[in-house]
């Protein structure tokens, strides 16, 4: 039979893919390139919406079939879950070539901001493993033979892009939406048995990873044994699901009244319903801004088949980027709530407990929102919190550089171990008694504190519909709190003109009789820091053990932070005299809580402690409560931390009083 041609139209497909490590030349593996394996050519199952029928297509990896160019000359990108923005780069691809009939990529990953340093975690420690391509195909050649699925083998295609993703996508779809159509040359050919049953990278049977269909009772299928198809069921099941695709899309228009256009853009694009979900509330917010239509989608139980519990959740989340776009973003069920004021809001959460509001009068639903009975002070609650939360961990003070954690289980004196506490082992004589010893307590101890601050908002912010200046307070509180444990814990350092609040023995931290202060004050310098140095590690407990502690950090204020990071400088010698020891050896940590000359050389506080900081039970970050107000005609909201710091020892750091 003589080969026939067609001309069509595709959308990007996508194809499962594997992260690879590469080693250095020293073996070792270098965590921020990783080869990508994109394929080997082995036949993945999808569906012809054109020709009715159910396929297996190959990528062949031919010499000629598959174009590079894109791929070598940087035009490739490396995203996060195949979402086409800049925000969502990964990182870059570097090259690309087929070995060893695979199709491979040589990719670096990005650590430019938190999410992509996470990421990049996860890779460097195998947790993700999975990737996702998209790629365009210009050419198939078609053979089919009876009984057999037939196969579209690519012998024109090219790489678009690759995906670093938490699952791979599902094969079977075939086509990823917003991806440009691209003309696609068909070509039919007489049988399909030498391509398949001849070639290893095309075995229908071989390479699950890539097929994502897997056999009856999850077995493997052995190499040669060719699976059995039923050609008829699959056809119906694709036929099946691709009808009930279409009716949930007519559904979403009807239901969100959107045109016929609409409808007919989804179905011929393959759009799956999150995405058509997506879109129908982007429709429906253009209509908003342009024809001030108002969109409430109201949650009711039993009718929604949505979980109330994820709709509060989705709720908190929504008002939380309103407060916070660059703390919180809006991800899964969040999204539909995008741009929802606090009234809205509140209606959601009336309507989600089985009490919406039939009404449009504002202060009706203020009064009904703000009731006892209401979720929305709740709801406002966990949204500050979450805010509060998050920039309370963005503001990391220094202190926490150089001071211990402790969790405290409540509010009583609290005391903590030295590096002396634990008596000397002593050596077991032949008789083989081991002598009791005393393991005495530290007399220092720290216990908690609680600071609190209420705030009351008046109703008017419901009734209008506007967060107002509630919106940017939860990113302040966060980051005020954090700059006042900063200053909480600098005022243990700071008593004493520097030398500390005074210890259990009624002398300073830094003192003298301590052997932890220098006698007068000097300049930084490498023969001022080799003496704090040689006094740390000299330091004894009471019963004469070396504790050979070693200095990691050089703590100063404004008006020394220059001259510590010039003798922190790595400069090249021109003499042995002149070589500078302490390059690299100190971390140094500035802060204006520091006043005046005076610095410290402390140890690591993981090693032995001097200043220590701690929270009720771990709850690092402050705790919001709201409730009605009766104060204020509207709601109040109560801001509370409870947070402890004092001084735990005194062998673990050094202190001069500058010059």
């Amino acid at each position: 039979m003589p080969d026939q041609k067609r001309k069509t139209q595709l959308p990007m497909q996508l194809r499962e893919a594997t992260v690879v490590p590469v080693l250095n030349e020293k073996g070792e593996q270098d965590e921020s390139i990783v080869e990508l394996i994109f394929t080997t050519g082995a036949a993945v199952r999808r569906y012809d919406f054109w020709e009715d029928q159910v396929y297996e297509e190959v990528l062949s990896l031919e010499p000629g079939h598959v174009r590079l160019d894109r791929l070598n000359n940087g035009a490739v990108p490396l995203l996060r879950d195949h979402r086409n923005s800049v925000d969502s780069l990964a990182g870059a691809i570097l090259s690309g070539e087929i070995r060893d009939g695979k199709g491979v990529a040589r990719a670096k990953l990005d650590r430019g901001d938190e999410i992509a340093e996470r990421v990049y975690r996860q890779v460097a420690a195998r947790i993700l493993t999975n990737t996702s391509i998209g790629y365009h195909v210009y050419k198939y050649e078609i053979t089919r033979e009876e009984g057999k699925l037939p196969v579209y083998r690519a012998v024109d295609w090219e790489l678009m892009e690759i995906s670093l993703v938490a699952v791979p996508a599902d094969a079977g779809a075939g086509f990823r939406n917003g991806g440009n159509d691209a003309p696609v040359e068909v070509v039919e050919l007489a049988r399909c048995a030498d391509l398949v049953d001849g070639t290893k990278d095309t075995d229908m049977t071989l390479n699950a990873s890539e097929r994502q269909q897997p056999n009856n009772g999850n077995q493997p299928v052995p190499q040669g044994q060719a699976e059995t198809i039923d050609v008829a069921a699959e056809r119906s099941a694709a036929i099946a699901g691709e009808r009930q695709r279409i009716v949930d899309i007519q559904g979403i228009a009807t239901r969100h009244r959107l045109d016929a256009e609409f409808v007919t853009r989804h179905i011929d694009a393959g759009s799956t319903i999150d995405v058509v979900r997506g879109a129908a509330l982007d429709a429906l917010a253009d209509a908003g801004g342009d024809g001030g239509v108002e969109v409430r989608n109201h949650i009711a139980l039993g009718a929604s088949n949505e979980d109330p519990a994820q709709v509060r959740s989705a709720l908190v989340v929504a008002m939380a980027h309103s407060m916070s776009p660059n703390a919180v973003k809006l991800e899964g069920m969040a999204e539909k709530y995008r741009g929802y004021g606090p009234m809205a809001i509140a209606e959601e959460s009336l309507a989600s407990r089985g009490n919406p509001v039939n009404s449009r009068n504002r202060e009706i639903i203020s009064r009904a929102a703000l009731h006892s009975t209401s979720d929305f002070p709740y709801l406002m609650a966990d949204s500050v919190n979450m805010v509060l939360r998050n920039e309370y961990q963005i503001a990391n003070p220094s202190y926490r550089r150089f001071a211990a954690r402790k969790n405290f289980a409540d509010f009583r004196p609290h005391s903590f171990l030295s590096a002396g506490d634990f008596p000397a082992l002593e050596k077991v004589k032949e008789n083989g008694e081991v002598k009791s010893g005393t393991f005495s307590e530290s007399k220092e101890t720290m216990r908690l504190d609680t600071w609190a601050r209420k705030i009351g908002f008046g109703r008017n912010l419901l009734i209008n519909d506007n967060l107002g200046a509630i919106a940017g307070m939860p990113g302040k509180v966060g980051r005020r709190i954090a700059a006042q444990e900063n200053q909480i814990v600098f005022a243990v350092l700071n008593a004493n003109s520097g030398a500390g609040i005074e210890m259990a023995d009624g002398k300073a931290i830094f003192h003298a009789d301590h052997k932890n202060k220098a006698a007068t004050g000097t300049v930084i310098d490498v023969a001022n820091l080799g003496k704090a140095r040689a006094a740390m590690r000299k330091q004894e407990t009471p019963d004469g053990l070396t504790l050979n502690l070693m200095a990691k950090i050089l703590l100063v204020g404004p008006d020394k932070e220059t001259e510590a990071e010039k003798v922190m400088s790595s400069i090249l010698a021109a003499t042995t005299g002149e070589v500078n020891p302490f390059t690299g050896k100190l971390e140094v940590v500035a802060d204006a809580e520091i006043d005046g000359n005076h610095w410290y050389t402390l140890c690591d506080p993981n090693a032995e402690e001097v200043i220590a900081y701690g929270y009720l039970n771990g709850a690092e970050a402050p705790q919001v409560m709201v409730k009605e107000g009766f104060d204020y005609l509207g709601f109040e909201m109560r801001v509370v931390h409870d947070f402890a710091a004092g001084a735990t020892g005194t062998y673990g750091g050094y202190y001069n009083p500058g010059a």
